[in-house]
């Protein structure tokens, strides 16, 4: 219902509003939605529908910005391969002249939807084809652009804010380099390692471009900075346009920390008729904010989205810590969204002490259901060549290696404590009070949980947070909270730990100094379904998600790596490849179909 404007409009007129605020979702720049609020005698808190519709479609926003003179990476606009591969000729021409690699991307949308990276010719067609499926999936619009990409690059943005008089102010910038899929992962403002004439180009630039198309609102323009080793060392560090948001970002907070400036109260000024400050043309940073993405996905299974029932969730909370949540302590993450559930602003003086705060709040922090990413942001944040150097577009996966090794050896170091107290607390959660090395009032100071957490904490109590949940298609559970701190070796590490006890099963997560230990007991039935359960001549879901295309069929022989199905789970699509050579026996489901994680697609012929 939230992407149906007809009944956000009708909802809102309900309730008596006189204005509609968009977020930062997929409304957020739809130019019809805008339209239909003010047809409707609403105030839209945002740019008008002819500038959504002007940046919304990449192609456009790239020929204003040549009009503006701010410098374009070069590119071929207005490809549509939805119906047939009329334009195939063109990719073609494009990609013959240009040379390779070249980047894909979704003329309408973002986030890394719909984006491919070709790096040579028997890529280019099938890329282009699914990029343009997938462009259309996530934005009811085919269209891609084809631009020459630049491997040593960063993705650094500037947030505008305009008013209606035609005012236009930049208000700093941040870097958003640290993605995986095209997808951002942390965010921090300032950029670091920029110039100050690369910094000062950049922010006229933006200011320019929202000029030249009548911008209010706050919005952003992001770029590609080349960091190329001979670029660096310019003084002015050549960059180029990229594509400019209508909206708020997900990213704001950064901005608002280190400016002490709340964007969305301004979104609501301009949208009012005020005028911008002449004293916001001068405004500087202070301090150093960096945000990190918390995404309910698998790092070791390249980020696949992991959907599920959440048993406890609880943030920590210090000195310049902001959370914005998506999820209550007990929750359930559906796979009809996108994967990020939580972000989390460290703000501090300066940059190292931002990036402290940042791995204290993600070590203490409370997250046991589904795999997430909590480990892999801090091996990020924590990494010598974020620390001390611009990182590119790349890093995450050029750096994946290194990143997997060093969570894997801070893990090691904490596993036989984190592994003797996850067995005793499970022990304990099952009736079996008989460890003697137990922990005992002496090693744990318990604090109480609330699902307020900024209320004071009280030491030295026992209190569990109990819960019963169940929704559609789940059992009945019950989990219980606790956090402390264990005392080993004359260091006090921060404990937390979650159990919850189902008809099938008893399970305990155990966070120990930040890093995961899990213990489970199964009862005898579903531990006879598992050791007896058998995927050898099964293909398995993945993911659980919608089935929206099938290659394979009865009777098909195919080879190993085939794609045979493909499935979209939280806004990406995924390929079901075969595991093996033969011949599928049967397809049991069909395109349209919902399956969950573990469900039978096909089966193969014996």
């Amino acid at each position: 219902m939230y992407l149906n404007p007809d009944k956000m409009i009708a909802l809102a007129a309900d309730s008596g509003c006189d204005s509609i605020h968009p977020g930062f979702g997929f409304l957020s720049e739809n130019a019809e939605f805008a339209q239909k609020v003010h047809d409707a005698g609403m105030t839209w808190i945002g740019p008008s529908p002819e500038v959504i519709n002007s940046m919304a479609n990449k192609a456009e926003a790239r020929n204003v910005a040549m009009a503006a003179e701010v410098p374009c990476v070069p590119g071929l606009e207005g490809i549509s391969l939805e119906k047939d591969q009329a334009d195939m000729p063109k990719v073609l021409d494009f990609a013959k002249n240009t040379g390779y690699p070249l980047l894909i991307k979704a003329a309408f949308g973002g986030g890394g939807k719909g984006m491919r990276i070709v790096e040579s010719a028997d890529q280019l067609s099938e890329a282009a084809s699914r990029a343009s499926s997938e462009a259309l999936n996530s934005f009811g619009n085919g269209s891609i652009i084809i631009e020459k990409y630049l491997p040593e690059s960063r993705h650094v943005e500037v947030q505008v804010l305009g008013d209606l008089a035609g005012n236009v102010v930049a208000l700093g910038d941040r870097d958003c380099s640290a993605q995986r899929r095209h997808q951002k992962v942390l965010e921090e403002a300032p950029a670091p390692h920029l110039t100050p004439a690369t910094r000062q180009s950049m922010q006229q630039a933006a200011v320019m471009l929202a000029k030249k198309v009548g911008y209010s609102s706050a919005g952003t323009v992001e770029f590609l900075v080349d960091w190329s080793p001979e670029n660096q060392k310019k003084s002015n560090q050549s960059f180029y346009f990229l594509e400019m948001n209508t909206r708020l970002q997900v990213e704001h907070p950064v901005t608002e920390e280190v400016f002490g400036i709340d964007l969305v109260a301004w979104q609501l000024k301009v949208a009012m008729g005020a005028d911008l400050p002449a004293h916001f043309s001068d405004l500087k940073p202070t301090g150093h904010s960096i945000e990190a993405r918390l995404y309910a996905e698998d790092p070791d299974r390249d980020f696949f989205p992991a959907p599920g029932m959440v048993h406890g969730f609880v943030p920590w909370y210090g000195p310049g810590i902001r959370w914005e949540i998506g999820l209550d302590t007990i929750d359930e993450i559906s796979s009809s969204f996108d994967p990020m559930i939580a972000k989390v602003i460290a703000t501090g003086e300066s940059r190292d002490q931002a990036l402290y705060r940042l791995d204290e709040v993600l070590k203490r922090t409370i997250f046991s259901g589904p795999p997430c990413n909590r480990e892999f942001l801090r091996s990020v944040i924590t990494h010598s060549k974020f620390i001390n150097e611009a990182i590119t577009t790349s890093f995450l996966s050029d750096a994946k290696e290194s990143l997997a090794q060093t969570s894997e050896n801070e893990r090691k170091k904490r596993e036989p404590q984190g592994q003797r107290l996850a067995q005793v607390i499970h022990n304990q959660a099952m009736g079996d009070n008989t460890d003697i090395s137990a922990p005992n009032a002496e090693d744990l100071t318990k604090y109480i949980f609330s699902i307020k957490p900024k209320e004071s904490i009280i030491k030295d109590i026992s209190v569990t947070y109990n819960h019963s949940h169940s929704c559609e298609h789940k059992e009945q559970t019950r989990s219980q909270i606790l956090r402390g701190l264990h005392h080993h070796q004359g260091e006090a590490k921060t404990v937390a730990w979650v159990t919850t006890t189902t008809p099938n099963m008893n399970k305990t997560w155990l966070s120990y100094d930040g890093y995961e230990f899990i213990k489970e007991t199964k009862n005898e039935s579903l531990k006879q379904f598992s050791e007896d359960h058998s995927h050898t001549n099964e293909i398995i879901a993945p993911v659980p998600g919608k089935v929206i295309k099938i290659f394979a069929n009865s009777g098909k022989d195919v080879k190993k790596g085939q794609t045979l199905l493909v499935l979209e789970s939280m806004k990406m699509e995924f390929e079901v490849q075969a595991t093996k050579a033969g011949i599928i026996k049967q397809v049991h489901v069909t395109s349209g179909d919902q399956v969950d994680a573990e469900d039978l697609l096909a089966s193969w012929k014996t």
